[in-house]
């Protein structure tokens, strides 16, 4: 008897199925699974004789007794996935299991398909098993999804590091990895020669002049909230490969140094993170490279401890295009200048290549929304009015208020 277990082809909408149908297809064939390829196509071009003829093409290689795993969704539709499970049926008298990778998608569909399949497996609930092999192949695949050996200094580490060294820094997030595996994001366009500089930097090994950092997330996700929680599980599904590939470094800072307050759920050190960074800039002369809505510090006194602050003002979007002009214009003012950076990915890049010509740039992103939802106890992320909002990702009816301290700061713009 051989087990079966399908797999997923082709364009796919939905990646992060897709990316978790492949694992457990992966853990499956290292068990001894034999695969069945299903590409997903416009089913509605086939007409119903083409599909079955398409179908038992697909499934040739089940025999009697055989046991069979059909991953749903397969992106086919109903009509696919009720004509392979027949098939299937047809050809083994031994049992069909279904793995549900979509909650909704099982909810909708389940009734539909039951009178179809001898025995079910719910993703979502793997709580009882009558199948010892399904359920070596179910905590295998879902064991290999938190495997990473990936060394992440916590939030205070990290600081510590960087006020004992003076050190630069470039932090990578979900955003730069979109970047990296060749996606836009709503603040930047991809651009290959962006991608290429990320993946560089963020191969390196980090040391006292340069930090790189990475999202705390490759273990004890319980700290954070739900939805932070659930989001960076599924982006590392997604991206797994990509972290293995690039992150092979004995150490990372944490990107959270800027984000010491709303995904947390005990929020009871975010006082002494905040604090903490503000030791980076306290009695220094600060220059400030951010985008035209950005605002840092505005209407709070995130930087009152520094000497003095200048502005270098650069495009809201796509400030990778003017990135030799933004360097350009802050060597031309930095002078001995601390550097905070606030400009979504193109910000790694030029930290890490300010620290070569000898400046100390923090790349610091959305350090501003986190301190304005500190200092209100927001328990979610609230829109700022008159400025950019974090994960805000459009900036729509914002209203600049006249800030005479605010305009005075500014040096250069950058359009």
């Amino acid at each position: 008897m051989k087990t079966h277990i399908t797999n997923l082809y082709g364009f796919i909408k939905d990646k992060e199925i897709a990316n978790r149908q492949r694992k457990f297809a992966q853990t499956a064939h290292d068990m001894g699974f034999y695969e069945l390829g299903l590409y997903v196509y416009d089913v509605s071009s086939d007409t119903d004789s083409e599909l079955s003829k398409r179908l038992d093409g697909i499934i040739a290689s089940v025999e009697h007794d055989d046991m069979a795993i059909v991953q749903l969704p397969t992106g086919n539709g109903l009509k696919f996935e009720s004509m392979l499970i027949e098939k299937i049926a047809a050809y083994s008298n031994k049992k069909i299991i279904v793995l549900w990778h979509e909650e909704a998608y099982k909810d909708i569909n389940e009734s539909k398909l039951q009178h179809l399949i001898l025995k079910q497996y719910d993703i979502w609930n793997l709580n009882e098993y009558s199948d010892k092999t399904i359920a070596a192949l179910v905590n295998n695949a879902m064991k290999s999804e938190d495997t990473f050996d990936i060394n992440v200094l916590n939030i205070d580490e990290t600081l510590d590091y960087i006020l004992e060294h003076n050190s630069s820094v470039a932090r990578f997030g979900d955003g730069e990895m979109d970047i990296i595996a060749g996606n836009s994001i709503p603040y930047q366009q991809y651009d290959c020669n962006l991608a290429q500089q990320l993946r560089q930097i963020m191969m390196l090994q980090s040391n006292e002049k340069m930090v790189v950092c990475l999202s705390d997330v490759f273990k004890n996700r319980e700290r954070y909230n739900s939805y932070a929680s659930d989001f960076w599980k599924n982006h590392l599904d997604v991206y797994r490969d990509f972290y293995t590939e690039l992150c092979t470094a004995d150490w990372y800072g944490s990107t959270f140094i800027s984000r010491p307050y709303m995904v947390l759920i005990d929020k009871t050190s975010s006082k002494r993170y905040f604090n903490k960074l503000k030791l980076l800039w306290e009695n220094k002369n600060i220059l400030i490279v951010e985008g035209v809505n950005s605002r840092s510090g505005v209407g709070n006194d995130l930087f009152d401890n520094a000497m003095s602050v200048k502005r270098i003002i650069c495009p809201a979007k796509n400030a990778y295009s003017k990135i030799d002009v933004i360097k350009e214009n802050i060597i031309q003012y930095a002078d001995d200048r601390f550097i905070l950076i606030m400009l979504g990915p193109t910000a790694k890049v030029l930290a890490y290549e300010l620290s070569l010509a000898g400046y100390q740039a923090i790349d610091i992103g959305h350090i501003d929304s986190e301190y304005e939802w500190f200092k209100m106890g927001a328990t979610s992320k609230v829109k700022l009015n008159h400025k950019h909002t974090a994960e805000h990702n459009f900036d729509e009816n914002i209203i600049f208020c006249d800030d005479e301290k605010y305009n005075k700061e500014i040096i250069d713009v950058i359009g």
